[in-house]
């Protein structure tokens, strides 16, 4: 979020050392958390640690209401229809179109498939179940990709070869 905001340049470094300024300490937000962050700054002359100063980002929040329980989308759990439960599923489908058959279905098409849908639905759910209809929460990963892993690899493998001339050097 530091690069969004226009600052004058005591606002934008965030670590000195002798000559040297440059901007190496961020605020990280995602693309939609972009309207709710009000400002981001460098506070100078507020070192957290030696030659870093802090870095402060303003966020409008809103209070967040409970919201009712609402009618939630239970799914039936198809994927659990596997090996014996498939078996038992379709014999089920089989015996209530059979019984289906002897009273009689119609011939037009919405009727049929009421008729298969009353027949299919009853027999997934007691086979399988249904879901709680809960959201799944967000995972927080939406960060790690192929070039973040490739980037911590590199950074394990360069720690590994400066600890190892690190002990060389100390013996």
């Amino acid at each position: 979020m530091n690069t969004q905001f226009e600052k004058r340049r005591s606002h934008l470094v965030t670590y000195k050392s002798e000559q040297n300024e440059t901007e190496i300490d961020y605020v990280l937000g995602r693309r939609e958390e972009k309207k709710i962050i009000m400002d981001c700054k460098v506070i100078p002359n507020e070192s957290v640690v030696a030659q870093h100063e802090l870095v402060v980002a303003d966020f409008r929040l809103k209070a967040i209401r409970k919201r009712r329980a609402q009618a939630r989308n239970r799914r039936i759990k198809t994927w659990k229809l596997k090996g014996e439960k498939a078996r038992e599923f379709g014999s089920k489908v089989e015996r209530a179109r059979e019984e289906r058959d002897v009273n009689g279905m119609s011939e037009l098409p919405e009727e049929i498939w009421d008729d298969m849908k009353g027949i299919v639905v009853p027999a997934a759910v007691e086979g399988c179940g249904r879901t709680s209809g809960k959201q799944q929460q967000e995972r927080e990963t939406w960060w790690w990709n192929q070039e973040v892993q490739t980037a911590v690899k590199e950074k394990s493998v360069a720690r590994k070869g400066w600890e190892e001339d690190n002990n060389y050097q100390t013996r």
